[in-house]
């Protein structure tokens, strides 16, 4: 049987798909029940964590098997800056799927609001003097939600 030579990170040519990390989410799953690109991309940016091509394919799909647009809101959000991965992500998707990106972080940003308007509520009720009171720390996030969410309506 001949061989065929591995031409990049996500191809593993004539190789049978093992499951190096046990415990994740894709477990009981290969690299043949995801798309192609969206395992390319994944891998690309889970390079930041392992040199292992294998390793970072499999970390890519846990994070695909629980969410399917977890790389597309790491891109769109530009929390992900790996220059493969978001060259690949520009070439294959779709407005629509730049959008539907978008949406998830507004709704996860709006999320994160509540949670927040929730927190200065029950601090109002107690005693702001308090040394656990730390306000700094709620400034600080509100800003950072602030310039997250302008940036994302670009």
């Amino acid at each position: 049987m001949k061989r065929r030579i591995i031409t990049n990170f996500t191809d593993f040519g004539n190789r049978k798909w093992i499951d190096r990390l046990h415990g994740g989410k894709a477990d009981e799953k290969t690299p043949d029940d995801f798309d192609a690109d969206d395992i390319e991309i994944g891998t690309a940016i889970e390079r930041e964590h392992t040199n292992n091509p294998d390793i970072a394919t499999e970390i890519s799909l846990d994070h695909d098997t629980e969410n399917d647009t977890y790389y597309d809101e790491l891109i769109m959000s530009g929390i992900a800056d790996e220059k493969d991965a978001i060259n690949t992500f520009n070439k294959i998707k779709t407005k629509q799927d730049k959008k539907i990106a978008i949406d998830k972080i507004q709704h996860h940003l709006n999320i994160e609001k509540e949670k927040l308007n929730d927190e200065e509520t029950e601090d109002e009720e107690l005693n702001t003097d308090d040394e656990n009171f730390d306000e700094e720390d709620r400034i600080e996030e509100k800003f950072k939600l602030k310039k997250f969410d302008s940036f994302i309506k670009k």
